[in-house]
């Protein structure tokens, strides 16, 4: 994944997403307000499992409107499209499903990274990579889901007025990345989270379809109920069924393997 922390690739970007089918569509700009309301914008004739990709945003957003600094040639900032109306339960999923694939892409090198509740991945007490769930309704009828991802990739002079210790990428490991990489990677892992969340994880605590790397059964997985609540599970003896939900007796709508435990406390 070495690099040099400049321009996209997008000809590779596009050449993957159509030989592999991770994404049902890709769009790249330079720059847009965010990649979110870009996304919104589109929401109507954009395929579910759509990617939207900026090198910078001029109105990047977090939680509660905070502004997400986001500078050309330094982060990865992109939103996922889902076209799916199973709301707010659909939407909980994601949102940890999100942080789930990215965490993915990065835990070999930064087995130190941890996702911090409700939207954030840490490392080393700084924050890394933060993400935006928001779903959307025509009046009362549920229309969707935009999952807004942004990832810190190279250092960055950051402006001194943030309420938290950013972290870079490049600076949690000490090399430089290739940012065209690290976006084929997530899109990869969104796409297998898509695909698991439509089949295998919709069927009540399943764990059907998760494998780790030894070929071994995940007997640890996250639970997200129809309610949107959130509890954690783990396999019986038989890989395909799940017991042990936190929350006796409820069956959930989507059950996906856990990395590690969402860690509490306030976030940015």
């Amino acid at each position: 994944m070495d690099g040099r922390p400049s321009d996209y690739d997008v000809d590779r970007l596009l050449r993957h997403v159509r030989s592999h089918g991770c994404a049902a569509a890709f769009y790249y700009a330079p720059a847009v307000d965010s990649t979110n309301q870009w996304a919104k914008r589109m929401f109507a004739e954009a395929p579910h499992g759509t990617v939207l990709l900026a090198d910078a945003q001029t109105a990047g957003r977090g939680r509660f409107g905070r502004t997400w600094y986001s500078p050309p040639g330094v982060s990865i900032y992109m939103s996922w499209v889902v076209k799916e109306t199973d709301l707010p339960t659909a939407g909980v999923f994601w949102h940890f499903a999100a942080a789930w694939a990215v965490t993915g892409v990065l835990e070999k090198e930064l087995p130190d990274v941890e996702a911090k509740w409700p939207n954030d991945l840490w490392v080393r007490d700084r924050k890394l990579a933060g993400f935006l769930t928001e779903l959307l309704y025509a009046g009362t009828r549920p229309q969707g889901i935009v999952v807004g991802i942004g990832l810190n990739v190279h250092t960055a002079e950051w402006p001194p007025s943030m309420d938290v210790r950013p972290i870079s990428l490049e600076e949690a490991t000490g090399r430089r990345w290739d940012r065209t990489d690290v976006v084929i990677a997530v899109v990869d892992a969104l796409a297998q989270a898509d695909r698991l969340g439509g089949r295998a994880m919709r069927r009540p605590c399943s764990t059907n379809g998760f494998r780790r790397p030894d070929g071994n059964p995940v007997r640890r997985f996250t639970c997200v109920y129809r309610d949107g609540s959130v509890g954690v599970g783990s396999s019986s003896s038989r890989p395909t069924e799940a017991s042990g939900c936190d929350c006796p007796g409820r069956k959930p709508s989507y059950a996906f393997p856990s990395r590690r435990p969402w860690v509490g406390g306030g976030t940015s």
